[in-house]
């Protein structure tokens, strides 16, 4: 399993070149940067009822939030926020006990990763590794109106969803059938994939499309 690294002279090059118009600005007005962030107010969006914690990952022009909050039995559940409404969308959710919803539109739509039922150790989504118990299997979701749909993977049995656009289309990564060669890898092979509804004769179906 491979990840992706910024090559050290690039990444320095490039932050060069976007550090020259900071400079010449900051040349030009002299304001002291402290004044720019005195407009700002903090604003604590609670967890859900016995939650000791909880974490936003995306807020949309509206203000609605999407994240994750945790529950007095130790889990976590997908959540959005809109002022001071607070929304446990990870009730029941796909059959597991933990969720978090990374993504949603103008329109009400979430999307994210929720546990099942079905028994999986690889741990694809970290709640393990984050300290929720758990050891089942992880998949992309698609929640709206109150229903969370589970999106198809590539033949493995885990993924997540990260985004949702205005049309519904959801991008995400999806787990292949196929073991990751690199050594102590836990996880199959997985690849940057879109999902969208595909228009058929009787019904509407989710597909999935590889991205590269």
């Amino acid at each position: 399993m491979k990840s992706p690294l910024v090559n050290p002279i690039y990444g320095l090059c490039l932050f060069a070149a976007l550090a020259i118009p900071v400079c010449v600005v900051a040349q030009g007005k002299q304001e002291p940067l402290a004044e720019h962030f005195q407009h700002y107010k903090v604003t604590d969006l609670g967890t859900l009822e016995g939650g000791t914690f909880s974490q936003p990952f995306l807020i949309n022009r509206y203000g609605l939030v999407s994240g994750s909050s945790s529950l007095p039995d130790g889990n976590q559940h997908a959540t959005l926020w809109l002022e001071k409404l607070k929304v446990d969308i990870g009730a029941p959710g796909l059959g597991g006990p933990n969720s978090a919803a990374f993504g949603v539109n103008e329109f009400g739509q979430a999307v994210g990763q929720a546990e099942t039922s079905v028994t999986n150790a690889e741990d694809f989504c970290g709640f393990i590794a984050y300290g929720f118990s758990s050891s089942t299997a992880c998949l992309p979701f698609l929640w709206q109106d109150g229903v969370m749909t589970k999106l198809p993977t590539l033949g493995g049995d885990n993924g997540y969803a990260n985004m949702i656009n205005n049309r519904g289309v959801v991008a995400g990564i999806a787990e292949t059938d196929a073991i990751d060669p690199t050594p102590g890898c836990p996880v199959h092979q997985f690849e940057a994939v879109i999902w969208k509804k595909a228009r058929s004769t009787h019904f509407l179906h989710t597909a999935v499309t590889r991205t590269g």
